[in-house]
């Protein structure tokens, strides 16, 4: 099911000369990738979902085959999961965009706010669990119990 990568995103040459996001992630985590296919098995999204995120860079694959097929890490199913269930419960892809956004913007040293930041979705609304506080993605604003 899983598939040990070469390289990432650019031979070896090139990674010296151009950073990229798969370039700045530790190796292990790149040392195992899930093909789209299996990525569709495991998380119920359609292989068109997973190219719209990854074209519109919602969530992108941390790599690609020479061949441009995509290759997705744990971290990027983490995410992913945690879109898809956003999206479920009932958060467009829009208001999912400003979040992360918004989160990006709040916490910089976050570098992947879907994977790396608790969210549940409260109708429209994308709640941040981060440490003894929840508070809306977007607004900022604190939620209290």
């Amino acid at each position: 099911m899983k598939q040990r990568l070469e390289s990432s995103k650019n031979p070896p040459d090139a990674q010296a000369s151009q950073p990229s996001r798969a370039a700045a992630r530790p190796e292990t985590e790149l040392e195992f990738a899930f093909k789209t296919r299996e990525v569709v098995e495991l998380l119920g999204l359609s292989r068109r979902q997973l190219q719209y995120w990854a074209k519109t860079g919602l969530v992108e694959p941390s790599a690609r085959t020479p061949g441009g097929h995509h290759r997705y890490s744990f971290a990027d199913l983490v995410a992913l999961k945690a879109t898809k269930r956003l999206i479920d419960g009932g958060v467009s892809v829009q208001k999912i965009r400003k979040s992360v956004g918004a989160l990006q913007n709040l916490f910089p040293q976050i570098d992947r706010p879907l994977g790396e930041l608790v969210l549940v979705a409260t109708g429209d609304v994308v709640l941040v669990f981060r440490e003894d506080t929840v508070f809306e993605a977007i607004t900022g604003q604190e939620w209290v119990f």
